[in-house]
């Protein structure tokens, strides 16, 4: 498994975006759940290392910023460390799509509007998820819209809880998330524009899209 959080981005390049602290607690929590994982939290979470370990990783969590382009699907991107080399730290929907992720199985996308717009609709089934699914992942986990650092960060640690009680439900796992968010007494974690954000996108999702533009 691979973990990579508050990626610790130029601020110079990306000076509209705040830092996410919420989102490093966060990995470190889920990295306590997965003890063989890699972990990349920071200025060590780069471009590079990232695109290198989605040679061997099952499982990729991003806790971090993403960029979804409805106009341009293949330039939505994930926001990371720039790691030297003149780099942006931006690793684009195309970019993912030229790199070989023979193992990967799960991805989770904790990250405002990683996965789009309303489900049904074809700005949910382009840019990041389309990649990662064409790339063998059998669920991405991801966002429908802006959500707040630290109710993010408490439900996907949840997720990850039910998860590894049942690896294979993935789907499962996050509705147990959303309902323990819900029944918090938390009001930015029970709030509906939190936990209902979050969706799981499955390879079925894309036999029809074609149909659903509008």
């Amino acid at each position: 498994m691979t973990l990579v959080g508050d990626p610790g981005f130029d601020p110079r390049v990306y000076s509209w975006l705040p830092a996410l602290p919420g989102s490093r607690r966060e990995v470190e929590a889920v990295a306590r759940l997965y003890p063989a994982s890699t972990v990349w939290i920071g200025e060590s979470a780069t471009r590079r290392r990232l695109a290198d370990a989605l040679a061997e990783t099952r499982i990729l969590h991003y806790a971090g910023h993403a960029l979804a382009s409805s106009r341009a699907p293949g330039e939505s991107y994930l926001v990371l460390a720039a790691g030297g080399d003149g780099e942006t730290g931006r690793l684009t929907a195309g970019d993912l799509a030229a790199l070989e992720m023979p193992a990967l199985d799960l991805v989770v996308l904790s990250a405002c509007s990683s996965i789009g717009g309303r489900p049904g609709r074809t700005a949910a089934l382009g840019g990041l998820p389309a990649v990662f699914v064409a790339k063998g992942a059998g669920a991405v986990v991801g966002t429908l819209w802006r959500v707040r650092d630290e109710p993010a960060a408490s439900i996907m640690v949840r997720f990850h809880q039910a998860l590894r009680r049942r690896p294979a439900a993935v789907a499962s796992a996050l509705a147990a998330a959303q309902r323990a968010a819900l029944a918090s007494g938390v009001a930015d974690h029970a709030a509906s524009s939190s936990w209902g954000a979050f969706a799981v996108i499955t390879p079925s999702a894309f036999k029809h899209s074609g149909s659903t533009r509008s």
